[in-house]
């Protein structure tokens, strides 16, 4: 089992509104709850829910996503498949900044 909490920091998300998310999100990909079910138990509009499970990403929870919603590593497969999304989501971002940063340096 793969620990998805930065240690000393799980005692932190025992209060709300994270402990309602984290518990509500399931261990591998095929427990993964939608964005819609995460809303409707949480009370948040989509955005808070969004930028909430951003902080808790930032703050060393591993929560995963796809195409089924949001989800907890099972194994080491899912967590290197999304790293490797990410990644490429990433590459793809800078390699489209590129044109506009080559814009910005040409017209100063």
């Amino acid at each position: 089992m793969i620990d998805y909490f930065n240690s000393g920091t799980a005692c932190y998300f025992e209060t709300e509104p994270y402990s309602r998310i984290l518990s509500a999100i399931g261990e591998g990909q095929e427990n993964a709850v939608h964005l819609s079910e995460l809303i409707r138990i949480s009370g948040m509009t989509d955005r808070e829910l969004r930028k909430t499970i951003e902080y808790l990403r930032r703050q060393g929870v591993v929560i995963l996503s796809g195409n089924s919603g949001y989800y907890f590593p099972a194994d080491e497969t899912e967590l290197k498949a999304f790293v490797r999304r990410e990644e490429h989501r990433a590459k793809s971002v800078f390699y489209t900044l590129r044109a506009a940063r080559r814009l910005l340096k040409n017209n100063t």
